[in-house]
């Protein structure tokens, strides 16, 4: 995985994907906007909410936080992302691994 494609190390999961919640708000609040703006706003909440799903959660309130954040995404009616659904499944797998460190859960079926 590319250095770009995570967060850095010394960003918080849970603080950059609420940003990526106020930033959906914010585009759906302040409408109608400039489209220059919008598109600014848009790929600014596309790329960072990339890089939360591309950094695992390793505690259960990252995980929590990765799964507000795809619903927050989702809230909208008029911007479903299915990509952000795919997300899910990798946060059920990271539910797994988190439920296994955190708790000493065994999760059948989880890898």
């Amino acid at each position: 995985m590319d250095a770009d494609t995570k967060l850095d190390a010394g960003l918080d999961l849970k603080k950059m994907a609420d940003l990526v919640i106020e930033i959906e708000r914010l585009r759906h609040e302040f409408q109608p906007m400039p489209d220059h703006t919008m598109d600014h706003l848009t790929a600014a909440c596309s790329h960072l909410a990339e890089l939360v799903m591309n950094t695992k959660a390793t505690t259960k309130t990252d995980l929590a936080a990765k799964v507000r954040m795809v619903a927050a995404i989702n809230a909208n009616e008029d911007s479903f992302d299915v990509e952000m659904i795919d997300c899910l499944a990798v946060c059920c797998a990271e539910a797994a691994a988190v439920g296994r460190d955190e708790f000493g859960l065994s999760i059948e079926g989880a890898a």
